[in-house]
């Protein structure tokens, strides 16, 4: 074999195996895209089913009450979780020269009921997750007869998740 032959050969062959690898080949390539949330404990009061009580009076008892005569608020919160909730504040707009003699405010889930008495609650009503119908009732003791003018109570309530 000559020696020119040997070497084309040789060429040739280093020609086909350079261009096989010089080839181009398809390629797929991949991401993965994440979109989470991190949901925390929560509660919604539901304003929608806010519902104000009333209060009946009694003059010669120095009383008004949701529970004589008048009705209880109401309304739900939603929790994401099992939660509580308590009374947070009782804040009155009464006639002047009005004095509180005593004043309980309550909230109950139904089978679970807690009071107030203004400044201190003395617990929570426990909450499932879901939705929780609540009622809201009040009783004031006045030190003198019931004057004419507007009794108002706000209660605030804060569920606890």
């Amino acid at each position: 074999m000559p020696k020119n032959f040997r070497l084309f050969f040789a060429l040739a062959t280093l020609t086909l195996v350079s261009s096989l690898g010089v080839a181009s080949k398809a390629s797929a390539d991949t991401a993965t895209v994440t979109i989470s949330e991190d949901v925390p404990a929560t509660c919604l009061f539901n304003d929608a089913t806010n519902t104000a009580g009333l209060l009946g009076y009694n003059i010669a008892s120095k009383t008004l009450s949701t529970a004589s005569g008048g009705s209880t608020g109401s309304i739900s919160v939603i929790c994401n979780a099992v939660t509580s909730i308590s009374i947070s504040s009782v804040t009155p707009t009464i006639p002047v020269n009005m004095t509180v003699s005593s004043l309980q405010a309550t909230i109950s889930d139904g089978t679970n009921t807690q009071t107030s008495n203004g400044n201190t609650t003395t617990g929570t009503v426990p909450l499932v997750s879901g939705t929780n119908a609540i009622t809201v009732g009040l009783s004031v003791q006045y030190a003198e007869v019931l004057a004419p003018g507007r009794y108002s109570y706000a209660i605030e309530l804060t569920a606890n998740p």
